[in-house]
């Protein structure tokens, strides 16, 4: 059976109106090991501000694992929460979330299954 390591996504710092780096640096601060990050496509305003935890993946995927190296803390997974049934939508912003993550070795990007095609039957929504 495989080990199960408790991390922190930082979600956890979304009403504090401060940047990515502070997330991470309260994260190590409570004793986590691991840490989940949440990555966006473009600019984020309230990113570039200060004031949210989110990174842009046009900035260096570096700036993530150099602030987590310095916290001691190992990436988990990135949060990249496009819609897998929204390909036209999402597709380009899943597949930069898999190339930072295997720049950066991050093992799992997380995405969600998004809206109902409409090709699909009420059984297979269930499954």
């Amino acid at each position: 059976m495989g080990n199960i390591n408790i991390g922190l996504n930082t979600e956890f710092s979304r009403s504090c109106d401060k940047l990515f780096e502070w997330a991470v640096e309260k994260t190590a601060e409570m004793v986590y090991e691991y840490i989940e990050l949440m990555v966006h496509f473009g600019r984020g305003l309230m990113s570039v501000a200060g004031y949210f935890h989110t990174v842009s993946m046009f900035d260096d995927p570096y700036r993530i694992k150099e602030a987590c190296d310095k916290a001691g803390l190992k990436i988990s997974a990135l949060q990249s929460h496009g819609p897998l049934g929204r390909p036209e939508v999402h597709g380009e912003y899943l597949k930069m979330a898999v190339r930072v993550a295997a720049e950066i070795g991050v093992p799992v990007v997380n995405t969600d299954e998004g809206i109902k095609a409409k090709w699909t039957t009420e059984e297979e929504d269930h499954v």
